[in-house]
């Protein structure tokens, strides 16, 4: 139901129609004045009790981000109703006029030159302009969300989301909105589909036409059951499209009995979207992480590899590789080189393993990463291409992998092995320029 428009002084105006009434004649300075005021974010819609927090972006605030909200929609070239944020009923009805003004309305065709003139300068000195009012502190009656800051007192910051009714308005509009219009096509589609499937029975075959049916091979039935669309879609090399989803819409109360004291735009505010709460993504963010970083080959985490490591540490230790204790009696050199290959194999085995489950998880999401080539092949890149150092990139993609990369590959795991540290806080592997080379060449060898 339409609202009752009111003047600037409270007092109802007679009604031209049921729902509409006649455009009010004000001086340019009502309008200059209402207009400066006018804001994208009014606290008054969080709580109509509370002390006005108000907030108009100028195009400095547009941003360019993958997702929707004032700012990114500023940066797209849309420009936003603002709305009143003080005044209450008294403004309403100015603030309707200075819309139909700016939307081209036919309310509007009323307007004197002068109010138009009047619109215009000052909602485009607005739009060019940022506004606030009440920012100095957070009204305790509304919503209020803990932010961590570095150099805020008790590390901390209140913060109070406010939605854009310009942004609802884009949404939910009744007629226009992209939501109403999406759901408004959903309506209409599923009609659509009654109907066809209504003209369907009706072209069902009579009992002496269902015999002759009957004689036709399956794969004729199969493919005459499908809808043209369907046929479509196949022989393009895809699935059926999946019908289009109604968008649901939840009923939230803002402004209580009389909506237009708290802002012009309020009812559009009142059907947000209803979404099921967000899902765990971590395969997900695993690929983005193994796109931009690759594996980890840190020694010194629980796991696999450390269990490797310390493996190894214990054979140097008891066959007195490292120089703690004597050479161990009674081995041969032969025996105690096949036992230092299979131990430098196994964490080798480890290494590519572990790149293996990642190369499965970027190929699983690989339509949802970054589409970028690599400059050596000219292919689609499993991996960042700035990925350092480069033989990570070639442990997760082993089309990048040439003569060299095995032995960069040995190095870099050599460096991970260096850098664990053992329980007591030095260093679990010490070693020599010796026996850095043998077990560089074992785990060339494995890798290659």
């Amino acid at each position: 139901m339409t609202e009752p428009n009111v003047e600037a002084d409270g007092v109802p105006q007679e009604h031209a129609s049921k729902n509409e009434k006649p455009w009010k004649a004000y001086p340019p300075e009502t309008y200059r004045h209402a207009i400066a005021e006018l804001v994208h974010f009014s606290s008054k819609t969080v709580n109509s009790n509370a002390a006005l927090v108000g907030v108009r972006l100028s195009p400095d605030d547009a941003l360019d981000a993958p997702y929707v909200s004032a700012r990114t929609l500023m940066a797209r070239g849309v420009s936003l109703s603002l709305d009143y944020g003080k005044g209450g009923a008294a403004v309403a009805g100015i603030c309707k006029q200075v819309n139909a003004a700016v939307r081209g309305d036919t309310f509007a065709e009323a307007a004197s030159p002068e109010e138009r003139a009047a619109i215009e300068g000052a909602m485009s000195e607005a739009l060019s302009s940022a506004f606030s009012v009440g920012v100095e502190h957070v009204d305790h009656r509304l919503r209020q969300i803990l932010i961590p800051k570095d150099g805020a007192e008790g590390g901390y910051v209140s913060m109070t989301p406010i939605t854009a009714g310009g942004v609802c308005e884009l949404l939910f509009e009744k007629e226009h909105g992209l939501v109403s219009r999406h759901n408004a096509a959903c309506e209409e589609a599923k009609k659509q589909s009654k109907k066809d499937d209504a003209d369907e029975v009706k072209k069902q075959p009579e009992k002496g036409d269902a015999d002759e049916v009957k004689k036709q091979p399956e794969k004729d039935d199969a493919d005459e059951a499908k809808k043209p669309s369907e046929q479509e879609d196949e022989e393009a090399g895809g699935a059926s499209r999946p019908a289009i989803r109604k968008l649901r819409q939840a009923q939230f109360g803002i402004g209580g009995s009389n909506p237009q004291n708290v802002g012009g735009l309020v009812r559009v505010m009142q059907r947000p979207l209803f979404v099921d709460a967000p899902r765990s993504a971590d395969d997900l963010r695993a690929a983005f992480s193994f796109y931009y970083k690759g594996i980890s080959l840190d020694f010194s985490c629980p796991g696999p590899l450390r269990q490797a490591l310390s493996a190894y540490a214990a054979f140097r230790r008891n066959y007195g590789l490292d120089g703690s204790v004597p050479l161990l009696r009674g081995k041969t050199r032969m025996e105690t080189r096949e036992k230092e290959k299979a131990l430098m194999k196994s964490i080798a085995s480890i290494v590519l393993q572990r790149a293996s489950e990642a190369r499965d998880t970027l190929l699983e999401y690989a339509a949802m990463l970054p589409q970028k080539t690599n400059p050596e092949t000219g292919t689609a890149a499993l991996v960042c291409p700035r990925l350092k150092p480069a033989a990570l990139r070639g442990l997760l993609d082993p089309a990048l992998r040439d003569a060299a990369w095995p032995r960069a590959m040995a190095w870099l795991v050599i460096g991970g092995m260096e850098r664990a540290p053992s329980a007591k806080g030095n260093r679990m592997l010490v070693l020599d320029v010796t026996a850095t080379a043998t077990i560089e060449g074992d785990l060339e060898e494995a890798f290659r």
